[in-house]
Formats: structure tokens, sequence, C-alpha cells
């Protein structure tokens, strides 16, 4: 008796689904769902409770002086208002999903967290300085800095360096910096600093999680133009 084809045969092309998207990114899903929780939060709380919600998850200079863990830990689960939600929700989809896949759900934590931590410290560090100095307002000491952009620039800039080929990694990852710059050039924001500092992190971390995924290729397996470990 012929058996009828699984549902992933090549003969029948899969449908496209939240569950196809997210299948073996639970961390993705997991923050989905969190996201989802805290933004139907703040639909159903007035103009001024969301405003306060935001600006007491905001790793902002004044929330990291008093209350730094607190905030670096929830900062990543708000948005800065309702209208953010699906854009965010697309780009965890679209890399964070994906990264996941990838990497296994321990090594994206990880990325994630030194991209999120690791540009924020160096940027809220950079605008202390700044408003010391008086190079910078001092109205930044309280400005809104809410969400997963920082941690999501950090997996891009990890997901460029592992394509395919040499040459469109090398691309990838110039495409991705200088994109990035562009938009600091033209926003001149702290959050157009982060996403590119986050993304400088994430492609940082190429080099040593691909040793970690390869601790033993042979001397014979070197790499060539199409495959091969997946640092530039």
């Amino acid at each position: 008796m012929n058996t009828p084809p699984a549902f992933d045969s090549p003969s029948r092309p899969a449908r496209w689904s939240p569950k196809v998207l997210l299948r073996g990114a639970p961390a993705t899903s997991a923050y989905l769902l969190a996201l989802s929780v805290t933004t139907a939060t703040m639909a159903r709380s007035g103009p001024h409770a969301v405003e306060r919600l935001v600006a007491t998850a905001s790793t902002n200079l004044h929330n990291m002086a008093w209350h730094p863990m607190y905030v670096l830990l929830v900062s990543g689960f708000w948005v800065a208002s309702t209208a953010w939600f699906w854009p965010m929700v697309l780009l965890l989809v679209a890399v964070m999903a994906p990264a996941e896949r990838l990497l296994g759900t321990a090594r994206t934590v990880l990325v994630f967290a030194v991209g999120h931590i690791g540009a924020t410290v160096l940027t809220v560090a950079a605008i202390g300085i700044g408003v010391d100095h008086g190079w910078l307002p001092h109205a930044l000491v309280h400005s809104a800095d809410v969400g997963p952009s920082y941690g999501l620039a950090a997996l891009a800039g990890l997901l460029v360096t592992r394509m395919g080929r040499r040459l469109h990694r090398r691309v990838g990852v110039a495409a991705l910096v200088i994109g990035l710059g562009v938009a600091l050039a033209l926003g001149a924001t702290f959050t157009d600093a982060g996403h590119l500092v986050a993304a400088l992190l994430g492609i940082a971390l190429a080099a040593p999680l691909t040793r970690i995924s390869h601790p033993a290729a042979p001397l014979a397996n070197t790499e060539s133009e199409t495959s091969g470990p997946a640092y530039l």
C-alpha cells in the first residue's frame, strides 16, 4: 500500500503559519508571548499609565544609576508604544527565530543578551559623559529606551557572518554596518548608536561561537568558498 506523503515532503509545499515560522525556536516563541502580554497591558492602560510604565522600564541614565539590573532585565520586554508591537514581532520572526534554529536556544539567548546589555551600557556611559561635560542635553537623563532592538541587532550581526559563501558574508557584514552607520549619521540618536554597537558585538561573537560549534574539525576539512566555519 502506498503511504501518503509527509507534511514536509518536497512534493507538498509547506503552508505558511506562525507554527511553521517559529518551529524549533522556543525562546523566540516565549519572547513573543511575553511581549504580547506587556503590550496588551499598555493597550488597556491610559496614556499617563503607559508613560509611567515605559519610564520605569527604560534603560536611561537615571534608571541605570539607581536600579540597573532591574531595567536591563525588563526593558527588553516592553515597546515604546503599542504601534511598535507588530514591527517588533516581524523582526523577532525574521531575525531571532532563524538565529535560534541555526545557533540553538542557549547561544541565541547569549548573543541577544550581549547585544542588549552591552549596547545599553556603552551608550548610557557615553550619554553620562556627554551630559556631565555639557555636550548633550540633560533631558537625555530621563529619555525612554525600551524594546528588543539592540538584542536583535546583535543577532543580525552574527547571522550575516553565517552566510554560505565568504564573499556573501563580507558583503552582508559591510551592508549591515554601513546601513546602521548611515542611520546613525542621519538620525544622530543614541538608539541609532546602540544599534550599530550591538551589531558590531554580534559580529565579534561570530568567531568564538563558531569555534565552539566546531570543536574537533579535522585539518583536512579546510574552509572552502562555499562551506566551512562562518567567521570572516
